[in-house]
């Protein structure tokens, strides 16, 4: 089944037409006749030339304090960390609990066969 559809997806992608539309796309996207350098002289020589209207500001200007400081990430990732730590916290409370549990039921029975007779104490 697999060998079929990699064989179906190998001869769509050779078909001239899908091989065209690439070219020409790969084509549009390396032809660039500006370097990124004088790309942003040119922005900031029209950003001097129009004074700095309005349409150039970004959205930061729009956002609230409590955005622009991030606020909102830091309280998301200070909750996670927080239940992270209490499952951790949990999980060593568990595992503490179950060690108790075993020790005492290994006591037990360590001090019921020396009371017994059964222990390396008693010698025949």
């Amino acid at each position: 089944m697999q060998h079929l559809l990699w064989g179906l997806v190998c001869f769509e992608c050779s078909t001239a037409d899908v091989q065209n539309n690439a070219q020409k796309v790969s084509k549009r996207l390396r032809n660039r006749p500006r370097h990124p350098a004088q790309l942003a002289a040119d922005v900031v020589e029209r950003v001097i030339a129009t004074g700095g209207e309005h349409y150039l500001d970004t959205h930061q200007h729009k956002l609230t304090w409590w955005q622009l400081s991030l606020l909102d990430v830091k309280a998301c990732l200070a909750v996670a960390v927080l239940l992270l730590a209490c499952l951790v916290f949990l999980c060593c409370v568990a595992v503490v609990r179950m060690v108790k549990a075993g020790w005492k039921q290994v006591c037990c029975v360590i001090t019921r066969s020396s009371r017994s007779g059964k222990g390396k104490g008693k010698t025949a």
